[in-house]
């Protein structure tokens, strides 16, 4: 629940046009952090070079942080599979319980 779907646009145009959404890459390592879990264990965040991402000098440190999306969209898949399960046997105690 900590991570948090943002909407934004890129800076470059080289990375997309229009309106984009996402997570930050810094909300998804803090929240895999808070349980145990290292997001770089799952190729889930990539590291560049800032200096090839942007020259406006506006960065912390020298690499920039980014999704890796081919590999969170299946974690994310999973999440939901379960979840759904899970919705599935609570429906079927409600039923036994009502009947």
């Amino acid at each position: 629940m900590s991570i948090k779907a943002k909407q934004f646009e890129f800076k470059v145009s080289d990375y997309g046009h229009g309106i984009n959404f996402g997570v930050l890459s810094q909300e998804l390592e803090s929240s895999f952090q808070q349980f145990g879990l290292n997001p770089y264990d799952y190729n889930l965040i990539e590291l560049g070079d800032v200096r090839t991402y942007t020259d406006e000098g506006l960065y912390i440190d020298d690499y920039i942080h980014r999704v890796n999306y081919h590999n969170f969209i299946p974690w994310l898949i999973n999440i939901v599979q379960n979840q759904q399960l899970k919705i599935a046997k609570l429906e079927e105690q409600i039923t036994k319980n009502t009947i």
